[in-house]
């Protein structure tokens, strides 16, 4: 079972993990560029760290 969850983890971080990630990072810096949406730019940074994991996890 373990070998089943390792493989789901791996595939939600080269299907979805990565990429969500990439566009957070993204987001916050097009935030940053922007003078007036800074304070929003700090959101999408703190979600890019969590692009990488899955957000369910199971029993």
């Amino acid at each position: 079972m373990k070998l089943v969850n390792f493989l789901l983890n791996v595939i939600w971080l080269l299907f979805c993990g990565l990429w969500m990630a990439i566009g957070y990072a993204l987001a916050g810096i097009i935030c940053f560029v922007l003078i007036i949406t800074i304070p929003f730019g700090t959101v999408p940074r703190r979600s890019a760290s969590r692009g990488g994991r899955p957000a369910l996890r199971f029993a």
